[in-house]
Order: structure tokens, then sequence, then C-alpha cells
């Protein structure tokens, strides 16, 4: 019977009469459901069995939850052909509910710190057929990013063939930079042909990957880098008698999440209006103290930054509480504490408490108080009272500078300082 399925499936694709079409569509439903009986008789479960007669191959505004090629599609030795855009979703997110949703499947290619993609090359590749051809459109945070040293490494047991960067502004809407990477399941022959798109009026990708493209090979799980043989030679060089950065005696950390800068982001002149409204000297000083000169990730250039004036009101968890290790959760002490202490800046903050309070489950899957910062650094927010390296995380460009003591940063970037 399944033999015959396949047989009617594939004259439907070959019939070029709609009456026709009809005919078939409606034999393989009466034989689908022979089949899936025979299955119940023989002690499958319910569930599949309805599973297996709902799902049907003619519907293509539906989708199934389960997937399974031969039956479906009558094939058994893998794909020509996999292509695909994935969704970018990091699997930290949400208190991590992908991560342990994905963990126990051993995919090669996991990362707990990682993003949902880069399972989908690893699916998409062992779908494919000997010699078939994997091609996505993703974040291209994988060629340099730590998470994606698995991806990279699992890349180079097969033969990758063309990358694309197509790099920022290329997709006006987009949110991320993003890349589209050709990849063939057979031997890796070392010749990936690689490109960083620039963007101009009629972008010819053909034109630029000709003109352009660069060779690259030796590929390994150390970051994948598009440049001309000179500019190869020159990383090669400076990785062999350099010095790595994990080797140096720093540490390396991230910059504040506010979860809404609009309510956590000032100017000066909002900054001297909250001072100005503070009851007494003793009140203006502890405000003072919390509302520190803050970077953006378009504030540094390279080997200086330029400060646009604004500020940060850092507030960590359970502030001004947040030494006591015993609080969980949002803490109803800590705010009455936090509005008796600063109550210039709680009155600043009520007016956004309402969006503010929608971020606290949504974004961390954690609870703290409405009127904290998301991700305040609460173990080493100390450390940006001392000089520090900074630099943006994700650019086209190197944009490293050294800033002063007590100058804070957003999460766009990182900073690390000489212990």
């Amino acid at each position: 019977m399944e033999g015959e399925l396949k047989e009617i499936r594939n004259q439907y694709f070959i019939a070029t009469d709609t009456k026709e079409k009809e005919r078939i569509k409606k034999k393989d439903a009466e034989l689908r459901k022979i089949i899936v009986a025979t299955l119940s008789q023989g002690g499958m479960a319910g569930d599949i069995t309805q599973k297996i007669a709902l799902w049907n191959p003619y519907d293509t505004n539906k989708s199934a939850d389960w997937f399974d090629p031969e039956w479906m599609f009558g094939i058994n030795d893998g794909y020509d052909i996999v292509i695909g855009n994935p969704p970018y979703i990091q699997l930290q997110k949400n208190g991590g509910a992908l991560a342990r949703l994905y963990q126990p499947k051993r995919y090669e290619t996991f990362q707990r710190t990682g993003d949902i993609y880069t399972l989908f090359y690893e699916k998409g590749i062992n779908l494919l057929k000997d010699g078939g051809f994997l091609c996505l459109i993703t974040s291209n945070k994988w060629m340099r990013a730590g998470y994606g040293e698995k991806l990279r490494e699992f890349f180079t047991k097969h033969n990758p063939k063309i990358l694309i960067d197509l790099g920022p502004g290329i997709f006006e809407s987009a949110t991320v930079d993003t890349n589209i990477f050709l990849i063939q399941k057979a031997k890796n022959e070392n010749n990936l042909r690689a490109v960083t798109l620039k963007k101009e009026d009629g972008i010819d990708i053909a034109k630029q990957l000709k003109e352009s493209g660069v060779i690259l090979t030796n590929l390994s799980k150390d970051a994948w880098f598009i440049g001309s043989s000179a500019e190869q030679r020159l990383k090669e060089k400076i990785e062999r008698i350099g010095k790595p950065l994990k080797e140096w005696d720093v540490k390396i950390y991230r910059g504040v999440l506010t979860g809404l800068n609009e309510a956590f982001i000032i100017t000066t002149e909002k900054r001297d209006e909250i001072l100005s409204n503070c009851r007494d000297e003793a009140e203006r000083k502890r405000t003072e103290a919390i509302i520190k000169p803050i970077l953006r990730g378009r504030d540094i250039k390279r080997y200086y930054y330029e400060w646009a004036g604004l500020w940060v009101i850092f507030i960590p968890w359970h502030f001004p509480l947040h030494e006591d290790l015993t609080i969980q959760g949002a803490s109803e002490k800590a705010e009455k504490e936090f509005k008796k202490q600063y109550p210039a800046v709680y009155n600043h903050l009520i007016q956004f408490k309402e969006q503010l309070s929608k971020r606290n489950k949504e974004e961390t899957g954690i609870r703290y108080e409405w009127y904290a910062m998301q991700r305040a650094a609460a173990t080493y927010y100390p450390e940006f009272e001392k000089e520090k390296v900074v630099w943006q995380r994700i650019t086209q460009e190197p944009t490293f500078c050294l800033v002063e003591p007590n100058v804070f940063i957003l999460d766009s970037m990182a900073f690390f300082y000489r212990k």
C-alpha cells in the first residue's frame, strides 16, 4: 500500500488535467485511511495514526508537527537541495527553554549560549543525500562568535562552496547582519569562495563574487575571516607570533542592559532636573552617585569615543538592598526602601512602570523589581569604575578605545581591564 501511495503521488505531479488531479487526490485520501486502519490493527498508537491520516500533502497552507521525508515525499536517500531562512532565536532566551529542549537531542553544533539557526545548519546537512547542497541565509555571527566554534568545525567536515557576507545595510529592515552560505555534503575541497558584499545601486551578487571574491583554505573551528591572500597571511602571522587575548591577565565583561532605554538613559537636562527635585543634600548625593555617564555602540570609534552627553540611571536588582543575598525575585521591601531613599528617581521611573513591568518574565524568565535594570552586571558593576578597553561586540570594522574610570557602557559593547 505504501508503494501504491508513492505511485499515486508521482501520478499527481505529472498530471496536467485538473479533474485528473482531483481524482488522484481523492484516491490518495482513501488509501491513507486504509493504511491508517491497517497500522491501528497492528498496534500502532492512535495519536500517531491520526497524524498520518490528517497530513495532506496537497494542502500547502497547513504544517505538521512531525516530519518523515520518506512517508511525506517518497525520499529515502536524502534531498538534493535544502534551502531556507531559519529563525534566529537565542537558546538562552526565556530562561533557556530552547536550550533545555534541544540539549538532549545530541546535536554536534549545540551550544547553550548559541542560536537555534546553528541547529538548522546541522539538520539541513543531515537531510541531504551525498553530494547534495545546503543553502541558508542566517545571522553572520557564527563566523566569529564563540558559540559558532562547534558549527565552524562541523562545516569543515563537509565541502563549503560559497560564502556571501551581506554586511550592514543590505536589508534596510534587518536587525542583524546576515550571510548566505552554500555547502555541499561531500569531502572538503578547501576551496571556499567568499566575498563581503558592498552596498551599491543594483547589487549584482554574482559579479561581486567573481570580481571581489577570495578563496579561503585551511578553514578550522577558529573565526572565519574574509580577506585577500595577503590579509590572510597577515592574520596568520599575528596569530602565530601574537598572544591571544584569552591568555592575557584580563577579565572580559559585557555592558549593562536596561530593557527600556527611554526610562534609564537620560540627557544632561533630565539629570539636572532629577537632581533639582531632590529634597535635601543627602538625597542629592545618593542620587548623583547612581547616575553615570553612558556610552552607546555608536559612540565608540576607532581608538576614541564621542560622548553624547547621556547618562544611565544605574539600578541593579533589589536596589538599594542589592547586597542582601537572601532576596529572591521582586522585593516589595526593596521597592519601599528605594522609594524612601531616592524619591526623585522613583518619580521619574514611575511613568514607565507599565512598560517596565512587562519586561520581567518575557525577557529573562526571572522576576525582579520593575524599577531595576534588566541585566545590571550585578556581579561586576564595580569594574566600570576602573580604566578599561571598550569595543563594540558586533561590528564590521575594529572599534576599540580606552575609556576612563566611572563611565558605563551598554550591552552592545564589551570591555576588559588589566587586573
